[in-house]
């Protein structure tokens, strides 16, 4: 295989300090002072001329000087000097024009109605055209944004929610729906881009932090008001205030939108539940010492746990054709530099034995010497038969990946040919665990997540499907299911995938017009970086050359990222289960060098977003 590349006023004059001359007079203060004038031959005396001001032709210069500057003022003002409301067609940088109704604005921003619509919009007055700018800045009325304010939020899917806007800080806004006075928070990087730069332009006095009050949208209790107190990565702990009870529920049991906010506020350490919720899919895992008294001794004794520096998950002992294995999945040890297999009495397991791979199944065996296989569990074959719907379940794992073992209980739903269906709530970490049939005491599949990259419907952008199921492993053929692989090829190859799925979504992120601090590639990362600084001082310039000059520069470096973003995965080369993500992973590069290839689609956005 190929190695991959990634800104003086003049001072007055002094005034003249000579005193004037005096005026020459003979006499004394006895004596009536008489003037030379006495002494001289006698001459008509002059009329004197009256001072210049009184003239017509000065009256006549000062009137027109007046009534001009009058004429003048009332001239700018009513005629030049536009007044509020403005009807305009306004003009975009790119040339792009809507009609709208000017009703106010400041410095940064305009704010405005559209025909048919009395919500009032705000708008970056930085985003117009520079004919549009100057006529904008000659307006009369210069109303200054204040929080709250109305406006119509809009999201990355299109959803218009008309709102009062309430506060917000660099990654949050508070608002309440117009609609119903409902009091809610969005994740700035949600919203399309033009939104996000009017808010950042607003004061900003909303310090975030826990708890967080909220309102459901959706399950667990549409409308119920709560604290959000902490979230992990599966699960959302909250205080309920109509009871007081402090409850915790899955978060893929919330409604999208809730989904949506939860997923996105920062992880917080929060209380472990000392028993299952309510929620069906809201089952946690147990405190060690109860769990450990109920699990199962042989299950606990061939149970695994798997620490990566990429990720953690779990495996389990198994015996296969008079051999023992580790068993666990392809997706937990691909892509690790550092890997440590250990079971709950601290046994290491070696990480450089031989290494099979599942062809068409996330699963893989680890081979391991005879004398750590005696904990070992064994296989059922052919489920079908052998159990049966209603079955009490357990599955052990490292539950949330914290490194101690736990257990979810539950019941077989359904068998199929290659999955088995279970009641229990799978979290993170538990993949790579069995799925243990107490009836039988043998494992009836193994725990997987299974996680595809696609292209959303509406070409949005690019979805991620993260599905749990028993995988069955009976079935796999003994001769042909399974594909020997080479420890340092596996890594190696595990590596790029994440390293082209690392960018990929990144520039994902880029085209949904999330913030920077959201996007995780440094190669990514410098470039928007470079664009910030270009972009930010030709906007300040208002040149609009510098501006297209910049966004087209990013724009073409972006599209040849998603060009060459998986030209080192040649699917022919690559194991199996790498060789199935590389192929979606070639999908998404193909939308992604077309999305970039629209420039009109992305200058908002690209530009809105760095704003």
């Amino acid at each position: 295989m190929n190695d991959p590349s990634p800104f003086d006023p003049d001072s007055m004059p002094e005034p003249d300090s000579t005193p004037p001359p005096a005026k020459l007079f003979l006499g004394s203060p006895s004596r009536p002072a008489v003037s030379l004038d006495t002494f001289r031959p006698k001459q008509p005396i002059p009329e004197p001329e009256p001072p210049f001001w009184t003239n017509d032709w000065f009256k006549v210069i000062v009137f027109l000087l007046v009534a001009g500057s009058a004429g003048g003022w009332a001239y700018y003002h009513f005629f030049w000097l536009n007044r509020l409301p403005q009807e305009r067609d306004l003009t975009d940088l790119q040339g792009k024009s809507m009609h709208v109704n000017i009703i106010g604005h400041d410095d940064s921003l305009l704010m405005y109605t559209t025909p048919g619509s009395e919500t009032a919009r705000y708008l970056p007055i930085a985003t117009l055209s520079p004919s549009d700018q100057q006529f904008i800045a000659k307006l009369d009325e210069t109303p200054l944004a204040k929080l709250p304010f109305a406006c119509t939020l809009t999201d990355s899917a299109g959803k218009e929610t008309a709102v009062r806007l309430l506060a917000h800080n660099d990654d949050w806004a508070q608002y309440a729906q117009i609609a119903d006075g409902s009091t809610h928070y969005v994740f700035l990087a949600t919203l399309i881009p033009s939104d996000q730069a009017v808010i950042r332009l607003l004061p900003a006095d909303l310090d975030f932090r826990y708890p967080l009050d909220y309102v459901f949208t959706g399950a667990p209790e549409p409308g119920a008001k709560v604290q959000i107190l902490g979230r992990s990565d599966d699960t959302v702990e909250y205080l309920e205030l109509a009871t007081g009870k402090t409850l915790f529920t899955a978060i893929a049991d919330l409604s999208s939108t809730d989904q949506s906010l939860v997923r996105e506020l920062p992880p917080s350490l929060m209380d472990k539940p000392s028993a299952p919720t309510d929620s069906a899919s809201a089952k946690l895992a147990k405190s060690t010492a109860a769990s450990n008294a109920s699990i199962n001794a042989n299950l606990l004794k061939s149970l695994v746990i798997i620490k990566g520096d990429s990720s953690a998950g779990s495996g389990f002992i198994v015996k296969m054709h008079d051999q023992y294995f580790v068993m666990t999945n392809e997706h937990i040890l691909s892509g690790n530099k550092e890997l440590t297999i250990t079971d709950l009495d601290g046994n290491k397991f070696p990480t450089n034995g031989f290494l099979y791979g599942a062809i068409g199944y996330d699963v893989a065996i680890l081979k391991i010497p005879d004398s750590l296989g005696k904990n070992h569990l064994e296989i059922m074959a052919d489920p079908q038969n052998n159990a049966k719907i209603g079955d009490a379940i357990t599955v052990p794992g490292n539950s949330l990946g914290t490194g101690v073992p736990t257990e979810i209980n539950g019941q077989l739903r359904a068998i199929g040919p290659e999955l088995v269906e279970v009641s229990a709530s799978l979290v993170r970490g538990i993949s790579g665990s069995p799925i243990f049939d107490h009836p039988s005491g043998q494992v009836i599949g193994i725990a997987t997540m299974s996680v595809t990259y696609k292209i959303a419907d509406d070409n949005s952008g690019i979805l991620t499907d993260t599905r749990w199921s028993g995988c069955r492993v009976d079935n796999i053929d003994p001769d042909k299911g399974w594909v020997k692989m080479d420890w340092a090829r596996f890594r190696d190859e595990g590596q790029k995938i994440r390293a082209a799925i690392d960018l990929d979504m990144s520039l994902d992120a880029v085209l949904r017009g999330k913030a920077p601090a959201e996007i995780s590639n440094p190669l990514v990362q410098t470039m928007i970086g470079d664009f910030q600084s270009d972009i930010t001082t030709a906007v300040a310039h208002k040149n609009k050359e510098d501006i297209e000059s910049a966004f087209h520069t990013f724009n073409s470096k972006l599209r040849s990222l998603a060009d060459n973003s998986t030209s080192d995965l040649t699917r022919d080369t690559l194991y199996p289960y790498h060789a199935n993500i590389a192929k979606e992973l070639d999908d998404l590069r193909k939308y992604m060098d077309q999305a970039f290839a629209d420039d009109s689609r992305n200058f908002d956005k690209l530009v809105g977003n760095v704003r």
